[in-house]
């Protein structure tokens, strides 16, 4: 790599690529000129080659799941037969927000970039409500929603002791047929008696 003198007033930067043998290595950087096989020699690791105009201007983009650190270091024009950048383009993978644990609860992941999966747990005693497992998009945000943490026992169990010796209540209706079956029965024994004393 070696910086050239450009005109003043001109647009084309002073960083100028000849032998990047730092970004690819595996590439042959030899050839001389402006054309694709120079421009892919100059591509940063994770970097793609995304639009080539007449052997005069290039960009670089990256790869799913990177971002260039610095977009105007992206675009390369042909001078004197050297490509000629504002700086040198670097693809960053990208990253997520760390992650907190929720209440009751833990959240385990290795880092947070593109691809990391992040996993959640319960503490003993509560059972989640949601996934368990959130994956960091290329996107820079997390699949999904927090699962949330919920005790096992819905209800207090002091609550659930007082109330479990409750007497149950009997439905009015059952307490009316019962009285009235009763007095039935009663009415009834009394007309037999008085009926057999009538006939002794």
């Amino acid at each position: 790599m070696r910086v050239a003198e450009l005109p003043a007033g001109g647009d084309l930067a002073q960083e100028v690529y000849q032998k990047p043998m730092q970004l690819l290595a595996d590439h042959d950087v030899t050839h001389e000129g402006c054309d694709e096989k120079s421009a892919r020699a100059l591509l940063p690791l994770y970097g793609v080659l995304a639009i080539l105009i007449e052997n005069q201007i290039f960009t670089v983009a990256c790869s799913k799941g990177y971002n260039l650190t610095n977009s105007n270091h992206g675009k390369f024009e042909c001078s004197k037969d050297i490509w000629v950048s504002s700086g040198t383009p670097v693809c960053k993978s990208f990253s997520c927000a760390s992650l907190s644990p929720v209440v009751h609860g833990e959240v385990e992941f290795a880092d947070t970039r593109h691809g990391s999966q992040a996993s959640y747990e319960c503490h003993p005693g509560y059972h989640m409500l949601g996934k368990n497992t959130r994956t960091c998009l290329d996107t820079g945000y997390w699949t999904g929603q927090e699962p949330t943490c919920k005790q096992d026992e819905d209800l207090d169990p002091t609550i659930k002791k007082s109330t479990s010796h409750t007497t149950p209540m009997v439905p009015i209706e059952v307490v009316l047929a019962v009285a009235l079956t009763l007095l039935y029965l009663i009415c009834r024994k009394r007309r037999i008696f008085k009926f057999r004393s009538k006939i002794i």
